[in-house]
């Protein structure tokens, strides 16, 4: 079993939308750190682009993740030229994510993809999902140079909703919501072999993934052909192997905690 993580956000450069609501303007995608804050058009026409980024640059893309949407399908379309489809995606199904209820979805080339500009477009066959169906939203987006595929043991997922209990004098009180359901994430990595007489273990992957910094956004797809489980989060302890035997490296368990 494998997962996929990157920090190796590309800057998304210039971000241009074909129609805009002022509250939710297009530059909203690229916040990280606030699911909801979201990108909003002023229709939810079909057949149309709803969002372009502009790289400045011809850059190398490994992956796109569109979160948190309110569209059942999209096309992703790469170009030298603003409204470009030098490459693309072709219509993606854009799935439900059961765990935290909304709709995402990530998109990786089956060869590496180097352009300038992005574009979101809207399909004929789109139709809306969700809680809010008059205009098309985009959560955020994450546009990534590099992803790399760590071998795992164990894989455990929840998720919840943050709250706070309120107590009053008459010592009756209640519970408030304080945000989004978010996302958590569990990996252990078991025992890690060494190579045969070299005293070098496999964990290139791990030491990787500890180099992604804790205080910086990543994303994490499980990998199981499930293109809604993937996650904008932040890694809470880092990769750690015991020497247990000779030979025999154990790995510990890593949480991760999406943004919400």
């Amino acid at each position: 079993m494998s997962f996929m993580a990157s920090s190796d956000f590309l800057d998304l450069g210039t971000i241009s939308s074909r129609t805009e609501d002022a509250s939710f303007p297009d530059d909203n995608v690229g916040d990280y750190w606030h699911l909801k804050r979201r990108f909003r058009a002023n229709d939810a026409n079909v057949n149309d682009w709803i969002l372009r980024f502009d790289l400045l640059a011809a850059k190398t893309i490994e992956a796109v993740v569109l979160d948190d949407v309110n569209f059942d399908e999209v096309q992703l379309d790469f170009g030298d030229v603003a409204g470009g489809a030098d490459d693309s995606s072709g219509v993606l199904t854009v799935s439900l994510d059961p765990v935290v209820n909304r709709y995402k979805v990530i998109y990786i080339p089956a060869v590496v993809i180097t352009r300038q500009h992005v574009e979101v477009h809207i399909p004929n066959t789109a139709t809306a999902v969700g809680s809010y169906t008059t205009k098309w939203e985009v959560g955020r987006v994450g546009i990534m140079d590099s992803v790399t595929t760590i071998n795992k043991k164990t894989y455990s997922r929840t998720s919840e909703k943050a709250y706070k209990d309120i107590e009053f004098p008459s010592e009756s009180g209640e519970r408030v919501d304080l945000g989004e359901q978010r996302w958590m994430g569990t990996v252990g990595f078991g025992n890690v072999k060494e190579t045969v007489g070299t005293g070098v273990f496999d964990e290139t992957n791990m030491w990787l993934l500890n180099n992604m910094k804790q205080s910086d956004p990543l994303i994490f797809y499980e990998n199981d052909a499930d293109t809604a489980m993937v996650y904008f989060c932040t890694r809470d302890e880092g990769y750690e192997g015991t020497l247990i035997h000779r030979g025999i490296a154990q790995g510990n368990m890593v949480r991760f905690k999406e943004l919400t």
